[in-house]
């Protein structure tokens, strides 16, 4: 939808009450006084989305650095993922403790599965497991590595006319990169066996680090690849409407190397400083890993 800029009209709502929140360069982030979600201004295209989905995705060097235009995807997606292997290994269980007892129907689709690292704990757990992913270099690294079948979609809608049914459909960090995120929700109702599970993690702007912060918050500053900044209680009235029964929502943390995770808060001038530098070294932390959970990240588990 395109409006003119005079007359910002809630891409999520259709709201008309929108102002501008922050001026981040490349693009503003407006807020929506009628839904209370935040959006980038104007949307990336699709095109401008795939320019961003791409090998360096997931080992971006860009990340931590000033230039907002390099500010997307991972500094290093294969060691953040093995360090938060446990949390996938949460959600599993807690998926499984959802589903029917005895159920022998155990069918996931993850919508956006990066690399396919959760999806091979799936499979391992004895899913029958299947993606959706846009970005070439993924969906080719995991038909190379791995045994299930993942197909380069950006949407849902595909698999409705295949008639295809499932027990559970997963969304990790991928509901604020969608155009359409409220059509992605009901195609996922839509897909879904009765009493099936969707589940969807992604960052609550209601809490209070993003407040404190404004535009220097770091998933505030990823509008090449973040359309929409979501509120808990928005969502979960977002999967209400939808015709979900919201079960259950935990906030997740995230486990990082000491030194990373001062490029992430602190900039990586000044983390690769050489008295920064110098000082973690000689106290032994530049590698120690740590965890945090500050309630900034959740998951939310819905029943159709």
């Amino acid at each position: 939808m395109k409006y003119p800029i005079n007359n910002i009209i809630c891409p999520l709502c259709e709201g008309t009450s929108c102002s501008i929140k922050f001026h981040m360069g490349v693009r503003d982030i407006w807020y929506c006084g009628n839904c209370k979600v935040s959006f980038a201004w104007p949307q990336p295209t699709w095109n401008e989305l795939l320019d961003t989905y791409n090998k360096e995705y997931f080992q971006n060097a860009a990340l931590t650095g000033s230039d907002i235009k390099g500010v997307y995807g991972y500094a290093d997606y294969f060691t953040e993922k093995q360090l938060n292997i446990k949390r996938f290994v949460k959600i599993l269980t807690k998926i499984e403790k959802f589903l029917p007892e005895n159920s022998n129907r155990k069918k996931l689709h993850d919508f956006g599965c990066g690399l396919g690292s959760f999806l091979n704990l799936a499979k391992e757990r004895s899913f029958s497991v299947s993606g959706f992913e846009c970005n070439d270099y993924a969906v080719n690294y995991i038909k190379e590595n791995y045994q299930f079948r993942v197909e380069n979609e950006k949407s849902l809608t595909s698999l409705i006319s295949s008639n295809e049914k499932y027990d559970v459909i997963t969304m990790f960090d991928v509901i604020e990169h969608l155009h359409d995120p409220i059509g992605e929700i009901e195609n996922a109702f839509k897909l879904l066996r009765k009493n099936g599970l969707l589940v969807i993690s992604t960052t609550d702007f209601d809490n209070f680090l993003p407040r404190i912060m404004g535009r220097k918050f770091e998933d505030y500053r990823r509008v090449q690849e973040h359309l929409f900044f979501f509120t808990k209680k928005y969502l979960h009235k977002i999967l209400e409407i939808s015709g979900f029964s919201v079960l259950t929502s935990h906030s997740h943390g995230t486990t990082f190397i000491i030194s990373n995770l001062l490029d992430r808060i602190a900039g990586k001038e000044l983390s690769k400083s050489t008295e920064t530098s110098s000082v973690m070294k000689l106290i032994g932390l530049s590698n120690i890993t740590i965890p945090v959970n500050l309630g900034i990240k959740f998951v939310t588990y819905a029943r159709r």
